[in-house]
């Protein structure tokens, strides 16, 4: 019996979408699973890649990364690790990208009652979080490090000095 338990984790872990579909069905489209498995896949390589995602408005990107989040922190979530998500704004930006991602738990047999927010803008599964930041100027993000996954999201609305001083070197390691 527990070989045929660790078969079905091994075939849920196996893809971002296939944890996705077992999260009350929600299927990702064939261009949200490439994208979300393409990062998924360079993190847990360790290959460190950089995508730039272009996808037009309302076609599920957001959805896609929160789904990410959740898978990544399901599968890392019995080490200590971090991921920084960063959005322009705080509201309703992150705010929202905080709700996201919390739905996206709550649906998941796997990941249900097993996550905590602490601080406002940190959620935890096990010892692996996710730090959601601010990308405004003078947001605070001291403190924060994004050895598994720096996400920047609407990228082309955070001021080049602000990413650089700021957040590149959050994903130095």
């Amino acid at each position: 019996m527990p070989s045929t338990l660790s078969s079905r984790f091994r075939l849920l872990y196996s893809s971002v979408s296939r944890f996705s579909q077992y999260a009350a069905g929600l299927t990702l489209r064939p261009y949200q699973a490439v994208v979300a498995q393409a990062v998924a896949d360079s993190v847990i390589r360790n290959l460190g890649l950089t995508f730039v995602v272009i996808l037009p408005r309302q076609s599920g990107k957001n959805e896609t990364a929160a789904q990410l989040q959740a898978y990544l922190l399901s599968l890392f979530s019995d080490q200590e690790v971090e991921i920084v998500s960063i959005a322009p704004t705080f509201k309703p930006q992150t705010v929202n990208a905080i709700a996201r991602l919390e739905r996206a738990l709550d649906h998941n047999p796997l990941t249900r009652g097993r996550w905590r927010r602490r601080n406002g803008n940190t959620i935890y599964l096990g010892k692996a979080c996710i730090h959601f930041l601010s990308g405004g100027p003078l947001a605070n993000t001291v403190g924060a490090t994004a050895s598994l996954l720096l996400s920047v999201d609407e990228a082309q609305d955070i001021r080049p000095n602000t990413y650089d001083r700021k957040f590149a070197p959050m994903a130095a390691s």
